[in-house]
């Protein structure tokens, strides 16, 4: 049962983190890229993704933490996001793109360990999330680029939105295939 819900959070929180880029990506023009390229930078995006994102990694820390740090996990799940909230700049995009990567880390480890049908393409996927997902926490302004390139140029647009789009797919499929 709690692979299942696993299995169901991760895919949604992907194919919601793509799709949602995606539709920036279609939105974007000369007349709204004022407004869009301004979502990367949001520090209240930046805080509740962080928040959802840490809270939702303490499980997994805990195996690797040594043991006076086991009761400071959370608290610092809690405090980070906060801290920041008022230092890091494209909070958004951080925020994101690290999801996104934990997202893929969740359909390539399930795929194997369920062994299900297509594991080839779930984790081909899942690493060409992921890496992108890296490629944008690293450098953060990249979502910001790609939505400028995105209103200047239309067969950009459409390519990207269709790349974003095929992601979010892909994870609303493995969902359902997972769940099988």
């Amino acid at each position: 049962m709690a692979q299942t819900a696993t299995i169901f959070l991760w895919s949604i929180i992907g194919a919601a983190i793509c799709g949602a880029a995606g539709l920036a990506a279609v939105k974007s023009s000369p007349e709204t890229i004022e407004r869009i390229e301004k979502i990367p930078r949001n520090r209240y995006i930046g805080l509740i993704v962080g928040w959802f994102a840490l809270l939702m990694c303490v499980p997994h820390a805990q195996a690797v933490a040594p043991d006076f740090m086991l009761k400071l996990l959370y608290p610092l799940a809690v405090i980070v996001p906060i801290a920041g909230f008022f230092t890091v700049d494209h909070a958004a995009s951080r925020a994101v793109s690290g999801t996104l990567i934990l997202c893929s880390y969740n359909m390539i480890h399930l795929a194997f360990e369920l062994d299900i049908a297509g594991t080839w393409f779930f984790s081909v996927c899942g690493w060409l999330s992921g890496a992108a997902g890296i490629w944008c926490s690293g450098l953060p302004w990249t979502w910001r680029d790609i939505f400028r390139k995105c209103a200047a140029n239309n067969n950009f647009r459409k390519i990207s939105a269709g790349i974003l789009f095929f992601f979010a797919a892909v994870y609303l499929v493995f969902c359902g295939v997972a769940a099988i």
